[in-house]
């Protein structure tokens, strides 16, 4: 069985799913800080852990060329029932592939240079060398000028919410399973812990725990994404906070929440 980030991948096709609603005001405000930076439609974008096409789909409807990368096939897959249903299929190209490996994506070297690339609730901060390999390799394959949009989670906005208290949240992921997320922050290090519990609906009255997932990841400072991206050639040129009306877990793999995930945007230098 494979799994993605812990959970088995047919079940994180399906907490994708339960997301998708939230793309339509997402990639609104995305294409918005794509206009700003004078990256129209026609324009190539480069969705870097595309999932399901939450945001690429909406993007090609609104009339930009997206590339869409994911490294789960099931995605890819639900990704191209979506693109048929929005009459999109002709303006998004979708492809199985890691971006840690971009060189070896073929989509990729045939498409490149992109106006812009987008990263979006999907990276990981194993260790700092790596993001910025993954940030210089980014750079390759952008124009001159292009932009990267990257909106994650950062500890500024974390220790904001989990100052004294563990972070709860749960989720119904579909009609019978339901997903309960707890997270604490060690402020010293930077270090979160999540634990999920995945349960079955058995009855009106009786839920069945049938995964527990525990995961520790970093969570990086805003002055540490400025950092590592100077270092690969990209500069800092905005901050976003966005005001979300909505809370909503996002990636229980990583609690994020969009709320909580500021936008930052890096031009090539």
């Amino acid at each position: 069985m494979k799994l993605i980030y812990g959970l088995p991948e047919e079940l994180w096709v399906k907490l994708l799913e339960s997301t998708w609603s939230s793309g339509e005001e997402d990639s609104v405000f995305i294409a918005s800080i794509l206009r700003k930076y004078n990256i129209m439609p026609g324009s190539k974008i480069l969705d870097l852990g595309c999932g399901i096409g939450r945001i690429a789909i909406r993007l090609a409807l609104l009339g930009y060329r997206v590339l869409g990368i994911d490294i789960s096939s099931l995605c890819i897959k639900k990704a191209y029932e979506y693109a048929m249903r929005y009459n999109v299929e002709d303006k998004v190209i979708l492809e199985v592939g890691n971006y840690n490996r971009l060189k070896e994506i073929d989509s990729v070297e045939k498409y490149k240079p992109f106006d812009a690339v987008l990263l979006i609730l999907t990276l990981t901060w194993s260790n700092t060398r790596e993001v910025i390999s993954i940030f210089k390799n980014i750079n390759d394959i952008a124009k001159n000028k292009g932009i990267l949009i990257i909106q994650e989670p950062c500890r500024e906005f974390y220790t904001s919410i989990l100052t004294y208290t563990p972070f709860n949240s749960f989720k119904w992921i579909d009609e019978k399973t339901l997903c309960m997320t707890t997270r604490r922050l060690d402020h010293s290090r930077g270090i979160v812990s999540v634990v999920s519990w995945i349960y079955k609906k058995v009855s009106n009255e009786e839920l069945k725990l049938i995964r527990s997932i525990r995961r520790k990841f970093y969570i990086p400072t805003l002055k540490e994404y400025v950092e590592v991206l100077k270092e690969a050639n990209w500069k800092v040129v905005e901050i976003i906070h966005r005001h979300i009306t909505r809370i909503e877990p996002i990636h229980l793999h990583r609690g994020t929440e969009s709320y909580i995930s500021p936008y930052v945007i890096a031009v090539k230098q």
